[in-house]
């Protein structure tokens, strides 16, 4: 699977979101955050990255932040 896919959906959700698309941004943050709890040996930089990635969709979208 692509290492960069869970970067690609959040950044799907953020453009989902902004064209009001609320329904459609919201599956694509579940599926990144399901990705990344999936993967095995990504990098301390890349989780710090997808955790940053994480927080910008869930103040954006509304979304309490859960400790997973």
């Amino acid at each position: 699977m692509d290492g960069g896919l869970a970067f690609d959906l959040y950044v799907l959700a953020l453009s989902h979101h902004r064209l009001g698309e609320a329904a459609r941004a919201r599956d694509y943050y579940d599926l990144a955050v399901r990705w990344t709890l999936a993967q095995r040996g990504l990098s301390a930089g890349q989780l710090d990255e997808l955790a940053a990635f994480r927080a910008e969709a869930e103040e954006l979208l509304g979304i309490e932040s859960k400790n997973d």
